[in-house]
C-alpha cells in the first residue's frame, strides 16, 4: 500500500515513515522544509520527499493519508483531502494500530531525557539479544536510524506530551498501550498547548487510567507530583527509584566528579558498575531508570549494567562536533528548557577543568521563543562564562535578557550571521555548547572556521 505523510520530516513522523517502509509500504512525505538529519534518513529509507502542500497534488483514493501535528486548517492539501471526505489518520493512531498492539511496549515519558532514555533502553535490550523495535526522537549513536520494527517482542517508544493532531489535542502517549511506563520527570513546558504544570499532570492522570492492570511505572521517588499520580493508579505496579539515597534499593553513587563512572544498586543493594563516554548526573539518572525498568521485567541486573557501559549516546545530545585550530571545542545539545540547560552547564563544569564555557541559545521551542521563561533562562545560564543568543523571533526580550544578565551576552543575527565577529570573541581552550531543538551547524562551522 502507499501512504502519504503530511509534515513528514519531523522527528516523529519521519521515524514513522521509516517503520512504514520496513512494513513494505511505499511512502511519500510532504513538508515545507526537509532538513538533516531526518532528510538523510528519509532518503536512505527510499521515502519520496515532496516540497510543500500544493492543492494540485493528487493522492489516489486507494492510498492512506497520515497527518502530522504541525499541519493546521488552511493547509491547501489538507483542505482538499477533507473536501474529498478522505479518511485521515494521525501518526500515533497508525503506530498503535499497526505496530504497538502486537508488541510489548516500553513507553518513556517526561519533560527531560526522553530521547536519551529511550535510546538507552533500546540499546540494552539489543545487547540482551531481544532485537527490539523502537521509535526515538533522535538518532542513537549505537544505531543508524531513529526507528526500526525489530524482530523481538519489545518495542521502545518515546512518549512525548505534544498534541496528537489538529483534531485530537490529547498527548501522543494516549495511543501507547504500555506494559512498562517510565516517567523521568515532569515540569511545565509547551505553553502553546498547556496552561501550567497541573494541566500536564491532568493529562498524565487520564493516561494512567488507560493502562492495563499490572503495568509497571518507573519513576523517581523524589518527585512528589509523579509519586502522587502513581499512588492514585492503584491498578499499576509502582517501581520507584531513589537517586542518591543509600538506605534504599535502586539508587546510584558516583565514582568520579563528572558522573562518567558510577554504581547502580539493585533490589538487594548489590553494586553494578557503569563506566561510559557520557557524563553528567542527569545521564546517570537516566541509566538508573533503565536499570530499574528492565530488572522489574526480569532481566539480570549485571547484564543490564554491562550493556549500559557500551551505550554511546544520541546525536545532538551533548555530541562533540569538533575542535578548532585554536583549540576551541564545539558541542551540540538539544537542551532548551531552563532545567535542562542548568543540568548541561553543571555537567560541563565538572567535565571541563580548564577553559571558558560559552553557551549558545537558539530558541525555537514555542515556550522559550515567546519569552515565557526568559528570566528562568537567565538563571539557568548564570553558570556559563558567556552566553550567545541567536535572534529568531520578535517576541523574546533579547535586549532585556542581555542588559540584566549577570554574564556577558552577545546577540547573534540569524539572517545576517557574522562568523568573523563571533570568532573574535573566542579564546584558546574555550568550550562552546550550542543548545537548541533546531540545527546549529552555522555556529559550529563558524567556531571551527569551516567555510
Amino acid at each position: 500500500m502507499q501512504y502519504h505523510i503530511l509534515a513528514g520530516c519531523g522527528n516523529f513522523m519521519g521515524s514513522l515513515a521509516v517503520l512504514m517502509r520496513e512494513q513494505g509500504h511505499d511512502v511519500v512525505s510532504y513538508d515545507d522544509l526537509f532538513q538533516p538529519p531526518m532528510s538523510y534518513q528519509l532518503q536512505a529509507a527510499d521515502v519520496k520527499m515532496v516540497d510543500g502542500y500544493d492543492e494540485s497534488l493528487r493522492i489516489p483514493d486507494a492510498d492512506g493519508v497520515v497527518v502530522g501535528n504541525a499541519i493546521k486548517r488552511g493547509n491547501p492539501l489538507l483542505e482538499k483531502l477533507m473536501l474529498q471526505k478522505r479518511t485521515l489518520l494521525s501518526g500515533p493512531e497508525y503506530l498503535r494500530d499497526d505496530i504497538l498492539r502486537h508488541r510489548r511496549t516500553i513507553a518513556i515519558a517526561g519533560t527531560h531525557g526522553k530521547t536519551t532514555t529511550t535510546a538507552m533502553m533500546t540499546w540494552v535490550l539489543e545487547c540482551l539479544s531481544e532485537q527490539p523495535g523502537f521509535l526515538i526522537g533522535g538518532i542513537p549513536m549505537n544505531f543508524d536510524a531513529s526507528a526500526r520494527l525489530g524482530k523481538g517482542d519489545w518495542f521502545c517508544v518515546e512518549a512525548d506530551e505534544y498534541d496528537t493532531v489538529l483534531w485530537d489535542k490529547r498527548p501522543k502517549f494516549f495511543y501507547y498501550p504500555a506494559e512498562v511506563l517510565v516517567i523521568n520527570n515532569l515540569e511545565f513546558d509547551h505553553a502553546d498547548i498547556y496552561r501550567d504544570l497541573e494541566d500536564i499532570l491532568r493529562q498524565f492522570r487520564y493516561y494512567l487510567k488507560t493502562l492495563r492492570p499490572g503495568t509497571k511505572i518507573v519513576y523517581p521517588d523524589a518527585s512528589d507530583e509523579i509519586t502522587a499520580l502513581v499512588k492514585e493508579a492503584t491498578w499499576c505496579e509502582a517501581c520507584p527509584t531513589f537517586a542518591k539515597q543509600p538506605a534504599q534499593p535502586f539508587h546510584m553513587r558516583t565514582l568520579v566528579d563528572d558522573w562518567s563512572s558510577f554504581i547502580l544498586y539493585d533490589q538487594n543493594n548489590q553494586e553494578h558498575r557503569v563506566s561510559w563516554s557520557l557524563f553528567g548526573e542527569h545521564n546517570a539518572g537516566n541509566a538508573l531508570m533503565v536499570f530499574r525498568a528492565l530488572v522489574a521485567v526480569g532481566f539480570d541486573p549485571e547484564a543490564v549494567a554491562l550493556a549500559l557501559n557500551r551505550f554511546q549516546g544520541v546525536r545532538r545530545r551533548m555530541q562533540k562536533i569538533g575542535v578548532s585550530d585554536s583549540q576551541q571545542t564545539v558541542w551540540d545539545d538539544y537542551a532548551h528548557h531552563p532545567t535542562a540547560l542548568a543540568k548541561i552547564i553543571e555537567a560541563a563544569r565538572l567535565r571541563f577543568d580548564q577553559g571558558r564555557l560559552i553557551i549558545c541559545l537558539k530558541l525555537n521551542n514555542y515556550t522559550q521563543r515567546e519569552g515565557v521563561m526568559w528570566q528562568q533562562l537567565q538563571e539557568a545560564t548564570a553558570g556559563a562564562d558567556m552566553v550567545w543568543i541567536v535572534q529568531t523571533s520578535d517576541a523574546f526580550p533579547y535586549q532585556l535578557f542581555k542588559s540584566s544578565h549577570t554574564r556577558p551576552v552577545m546577540i547573534l543575527d540569524e539572517k545576517a550571521f557574522d562568523a568573523a565577529l563571533l570568532r573574535s570573541h573566542l579564546a584558546p581552550g574555550d568550550h562552546v555548547i550550542t543548545c537548541s531543538s533546531r540545527d546549529c551547524s552555522p555556529i559550529h562551522q563558524a567556531v571551527l572556521a569551516v567555510d
